[in-house]
């Protein structure tokens, strides 16, 4: 789980730094403001990245547990029982050879 929240932290830490350096570019902004903004964007965004990311992987792990024990798996046995073959063994083919 702490995998997903990983990615989902930095998908939208980057997501946050990408629109901030955007942003600045298109307004015109000295290339050592645009940085330090997007900067300082990425960092806030990795943190709200963490939280959104732990709340959302326990929300579907409350969901699938919930899912889970409405709709269990039935088990399946297997019986011994041997379907009758149409093709030929290998002790009739050698035969017919």
């Amino acid at each position: 789980m702490k995998v997903h929240i990983k990615v989902i932290a930095a998908v939208i830490a980057l997501g946050g730094f990408v629109v901030a350096l955007l942003a600045g570019m298109l307004v015109g902004n000295p290339p050592h403001i645009t940085l330090f903004k997007a900067l300082v964007a990425l960092v806030i965004c990795q943190f709200l990245g963490i939280c959104v990311g732990y709340i959302g992987t326990h929300i579907i792990a409350d969901h699938l547990e919930a899912h889970k024990a409405k709709t269990p798996i039935p088990s399946l046995a297997v019986s011994p029982i041997r379907a009758a073959s149409s093709s030929p063994t290998d002790e009739t083919v050698v035969e017919s050879v």
